[in-house]
């Protein structure tokens, strides 16, 4: 996830650089580093890099960028490519190879297209791709299933009755 905020900033900085004109505009890394938006914690009380991901703009950003640009078309501009830069390089980087391993989870469970349909819209069959958190042997009831089914056969037929 770091590797992934320090390119973002790197993203930040690219994409102001573009658009403007005076070759005599500096943009130190630790302006860029002082803005609270790289905070890759999951807090619903402030702005997060989370929220940068799904899309979310903060003011604080658009202000340091009016900073260079003058202009607020520019600075929609700068925003714009910003975006586009930050989420090509998130599907490329990112949500290809979390889409690659998805799939060679699903074979190795011999989860395949026809048993998705069947249990679309239904929360049993992506209880398969988790591991349990549940100790399955935290009594004897857990043991002896584990036993004679290999696993706790009931906990599983009640988590997929609807």
């Amino acid at each position: 996830m770091l590797t992934l905020v320090s390119s973002t900033k790197t993203a930040l900085k690219e994409s102001i650089l573009s658009h403007i004109d005076n070759n005599e505009t500096h943009i130190d890394n630790q302006e860029i580093n002082d803005l609270d938006i790289w905070d890759i914690n999951i807090d619903n009380n402030k702005f997060t890099f989370i929220d940068l991901i799904k899309g979310f703009i903060p003011k604080n950003l658009s202000h340091f960028i009016d900073r260079f640009s003058k202009q607020k078309k520019l600075t929609s501009k700068i925003l714009y490519q910003f975006r586009m830069k930050m989420g090509h390089h998130i599907f490329h980087e990112y949500w290809l190879k979390r889409c690659q391993e998805m799939e060679k989870k699903d074979k190795d469970l011999g989860i395949n297209k026809n048993l998705k349909k069947r249990h679309y819209g239904v929360d049993c069959l992506y209880r398969l791709r988790q591991q349990s958190t549940i100790n399955k042997y935290e009594d004897l009831i857990g043991i002896r299933n584990n036993i004679y089914y290999g696993s706790d056969i009931l906990g599983y037929y009640d988590s997929c009755t609807p």
